[in-house]
């Protein structure tokens, strides 16, 4: 019986250590007890916590799980304090850079709504404007980010710059809406150079015979040459004469062409300035608007001049 208690301590003496290096990671060697205080080495025994050495616990054999050398580390032995503000002073730029996508996304968003519920076609075009200097902004923004990641050595975190209903579908048609703006304008700012270098006539005199698009007010003081006159030319009237003053088609530029595009969203390039001639049965009126593919805004026909046919 006494036999069978002693090797069931020792079973548990056993567990004990195999317990405690396992667990708490201590680092023990019971067949050589270290001086106090010496830290080199390691060992507790389970019936003597808090002490160092206990001399008179019996030595157990060797075990590699609890022979290990006991290895000061300090982490801040090499502690740089210059180096630690670089790093946190360049997380903190990259977190403003990842606020900023995130503002513009959510702002891209609400537009994108707006612009999708206008009713009003002026309304609808103004927000359409909005929304493609807005995607401009984005795209700068995003570039920005991936050139001082990768300057500097940092991971791109796609989570940090991520917002609820930004899809990829509303990310491709931001980034599109994006390159057809700026190519727009890219095309506006240099229609002069294009044109100059483009050995077209300045105007074109080869068109056909065309029909009003819209009913033009004539409302005129008297002159020494003309009546007072309060009358229109009606939709559907034939103009003649028709030739292309300015824009596509011709080297002369249209001075207005920004405004035309950002009125009316369609192609900068397609913009043409025309005039055409109505002739009556005692008067003619000449008539000058701007055309793209076709399309004639009502805002953007007038009359030019009265004169007599007589």
């Amino acid at each position: 019986m006494e036999e069978k208690r002693r090797n069931t301590n020792n079973f548990f003496v056993l567990f004990s250590y195999n317990f405690i290096s396992s667990s708490l990671r201590i680092r023990l060697d019971p067949l050589r007890p270290p001086a106090c205080g010496s830290g080199e080495y390691a060992c507790i025994y389970p019936w003597s916590f808090g002490s160092c050495c206990a001399p008179s616990a019996p030595a157990l054999p060797f075990h590699p799980r609890w022979h290990h050398k006991a290895v000061s580390r300090n982490p801040y032995a090499n502690f740089d304090a210059e180096e630690n503000r670089k790093a946190y002073d360049l997380s903190q730029k990259q977190r403003a850079m990842e606020r900023r996508i995130r503002h513009q996304k959510t702002k891209l968003s609400g537009l994108r709504q707006a612009v999708d519920s206008a009713q009003d076609d002026t309304v609808k075009t103004e927000l359409q404007n909005e929304y493609d200097i807005e995607a401009v902004k984005l795209g700068i923004y995003n570039a920005q980010y991936n050139r001082f990641c990768e300057a500097n050595d940092l991971k791109r975190l796609s989570d940090r710059i991520s917002v609820a209903k930004w899809t990829r579908s509303e990310a491709g048609g931001a980034t599109q809406e994006a390159k057809n703006y700026t190519k727009n304008l890219n095309y506006i700012k240099n229609d002069a150079i294009l044109k100059a270098e483009s050995n077209l006539p300045k105007k074109r005199t080869d068109l056909p015979d065309e029909i009003l698009q819209h009913t033009v007010n004539i409302s005129l003081e008297a002159t020494s040459k003309l009546p007072k006159m309060e009358s229109v030319v009606p939709k559907g009237t034939t103009l003649t004469n028709v030739y292309v003053m300015a824009g596509d088609g011709t080297s002369t530029p249209i001075r207005d062409l920004k405004r035309l595009y950002t009125s009316y969203r369609l192609p900068a390039k397609d913009w043409q300035k025309k005039s055409g001639t109505v002739l009556g049965k005692h008067f003619s009126y000449t008539i000058h608007w701007y055309e793209n593919r076709g399309r004639i805004p009502i805002e953007e026909i007038k009359l030019k001049g009265v004169g007599r046919t007589e």
